[in-house]
């Protein structure tokens, strides 16, 4: 299902995993529904699955390369600004508040997280749940390779053998070299997740060109092999094993239903609104409505709700409405600011040749 250029169903699995994201992270301690709310922390792989599948779509549409950086920059970076300078805002107002000493971020982890590239750094994220971001920029930068090499015809291929070298990395050099598994997580630390992003590929495949017998062979290898990385994911702790590979073969059912035209129930208003703020939404709902706004709604002088209403009466509501002004007065405005530039920039250049 198609408006105005968009994939509807991609938008409502972004929200429905948005979503399960947002219950991990406001359950996450709690013991609701005896712990089954922790399988919310594999909305991730969701997310990882629809990024390869729409990135290659973007790419195969892309005239050059500054086209694709562009349209990159335009969706990640202004969004993220702000809820990073948010939360650096509430971290400091809630230090001065308590009257506690303000240890982190300082100023250096303030900027360096600007880049979205502190993983190299060796700097702190001010969210946690900004440690998916490098996993998402590296493999924007692996697309880009294989777009400059004119390779892009060769991706299934290309795919393959790395997702080979992830299940050697899952399986003998975890036991036999750590020393090189080391070096690869430090270098490319997409490599525990890189067979989503190869899934979500084949799945674009599958959906706009055939379905054959290779690329169902390429999707169940990447589903196996990403169920082999499980103890490199750092899901231990959260989720079993057995967990993990009883939901990703529902991830990877959704994506079937998708191909195949059969996914149409899941979109409706409301995930379809949950869909076009979920960047927003996802980067904004950790730190402060974990560490700071449901502390004070249930454990302050002030005030002393349940942990239920607390979540459901104020802090989802708080949430939303956050990442909804991020969305519509920062995230909206500054792509199309930037794309706008960018078809500028391409019809004068048309002009001059």
């Amino acid at each position: 299902m198609e408006a105005k250029g968009r994939l509807l169903e991609l938008d409502c699995l972004r929200g429905i995993a948005a979503t399960i994201v947002v219950i991990f992270h406001f359950t996450l301690g709690q013991d609701f529904l005896n712990g089954y709310l922790s399988l919310g922390a594999m909305g991730v792989e969701l997310f990882f699955i629809i990024s390869g599948f729409v990135i290659f779509l973007t790419i195969e549409k892309t005239r050059n390369w500054k086209t694709f950086l562009l349209s990159r920059f335009a969706r990640l970076y202004p969004a993220y600004w702000a809820c990073v300078t948010l939360t650096t805002f509430y971290i400091i107002a809630w230090s001065l508040m308590v009257k506690a000493p303000i240890k982190f971020p300082g100023l250096t982890d303030y900027l360096v997280n600007l880049t979205m590239f502190q993983y190299y750094f060796n700097v702190k994220n001010i969210d946690g749940a900004y440690w998916t971001l490098i996993i998402e920029l590296v493999f924007y930068f692996f697309i880009l390779i294989v777009f400059l090499l004119k390779k892009l015809h060769r991706i299934e291929i290309i795919g393959f053998f790395i997702v080979l070298y992830c299940l050697a990395y899952a399986t003998v050099l975890k036991a036999f070299a750590p020393y090189v598994c080391n070096i690869t997580v430090i270098l490319f630390p997409t490599v525990t997740y890189f067979p989503l992003f190869i899934a979500g590929i084949v799945f674009y495949k599958i959906k706009f060109y055939k379905f054959n017998t290779y690329r169902l062979l390429l999707v169940l290898f990447c589903l196996i092999t990403q169920i082999l990385l499980f103890k490199s994911t750092g899901r231990e702790g959260l989720i079993t094993q057995t967990e993990y590979a009883i939901t990703m073969p529902v991830f990877f059912g959704l994506f079937f239903l998708y191909c195949f035209n059969r996914l149409g129930f899941i979109v409706n208003r409301v995930t379809l609104f949950i869909g076009k703020i979920s960047y927003s939404l996802y980067l904004i709902n950790g730190y402060f409505t974990l560490y700071i706004l449901m502390p004070v709604l249930t454990h302050s002088r002030y005030f002393h709700l349940s942990y239920g209403v607390a979540i459901l009466c104020i802090a989802t509501p708080v949430t939303l409405i956050t990442a909804t002004l991020i969305n519509r007065f920062i995230e909206i405005p500054a792509m199309r600011y930037l794309k706008g530039k960018q078809k500028t920039k391409s019809h004068i250049e048309e002009t001059r040749v």
